[in-house]
This record gives C-alpha cells, structure tokens and sequence, in this order.
C-alpha cells in the first residue's frame, strides 16, 4: 500500500473546501451530503458482522451455504483456502472512481481504512483468534481480505 491519502489531499474535497475559504474540512464536506441512510450504511462496512461455520470465520455477507459448500468441496477442505476465497471486498464493487493517480491513492487509503476496521472488529468478535487482515492493490483496484492465521 502507498502512503495513505489525506481527505484534504483528494482535490474535489480541496476545491470544495477552497470554496469556503479553506477552513472547512473533510467532516464539514461530508456532513452536508450524508443523510443517516448513508452513515448507517457506511457503519455497517466499517464494521461489519462474522460468523464461524464449520470452522472457518466469514464476513456475514459472503455466507451463502451452496458457495460455501462448492468452496470446501472445491479446496478440499482448506478453510484457509476458502476464508480467501470468500472474505473479499473489492472495492470497485463498491465505488465508482476513476483510473488517475489521485483516484487510486484515495482508493487505497479507503482499502487500508476498511481493513483497519476489519481488523479491530474480527478481535471484537473473536478474542484470542490471530487474523490476517490486508488491503491489497490488484489489477482491478484494492482489495480488503482476511482469514484465520493457523499453525
């Protein structure tokens, strides 16, 4: 990952804030454009619920038990291999950006932001279980993973 983007720093946010003077910041830029659906919402990426099923730990929203079954099937097993798999936001299913050098660095610090999240909440959920939490730049954009650290 790059070094993280500053709200500020993303130039639709910097001229908005210009704007005003330059002294409002990202909290004034969002707070006259979100409405309680959206935060309410965003909340439920940042902290998003888990669930263990037959030994693996899944973002609630992945769990679909035919995929899940066609995964194990798949991987003979590995709940590693479907944690992968299965526990993965990518997040151009999420946000529509473009493709400049700006968009991407915001982009990415998105990633790493959610897989902080990510992170906090799985040790929420499940004290004691080591995680491998990561936000990664693909081909396609970043993309948050996780899955159990075993022995």
């Amino acid at each position: 990952m790059e070094q993280l983007m500053k709200a500020s720093e993303y130039s639709e946010v910097a001229s908005w804030a210009e704007g005003f003077g330059g002294s409002l910041d990202s909290f004034d830029f969002i707070s006259g454009r979100f409405s309680l659906a959206d935060w309410i919402s965003l909340s439920e990426i940042f902290r998003p619920s888990f669930i263990e099923i037959e030994g693996c730990i899944l973002w609630n929203r992945s769990f679909e038990r035919q995929n899940f079954d066609t995964w194990m099937t798949e991987l003979s097993g590995d709940r590693t291999g479907v944690e992968t798999v299965l526990n993965r936001l990518r997040l151009w299913q999420l946000i529509d950006y473009g493709e400049s050098a700006e968009d991407a660095a915001a982009a990415s610090t998105v990633a790493d932001s959610i897989a902080q999240c990510w992170k906090l909440r799985l040790a929420e959920q499940f004290p004691g279980v080591r995680f491998h939490v990561a936000a990664l730049e693909t081909e396609d954009g970043p993309v948050v993973e996780f899955n159990v650290v075993r022995h």
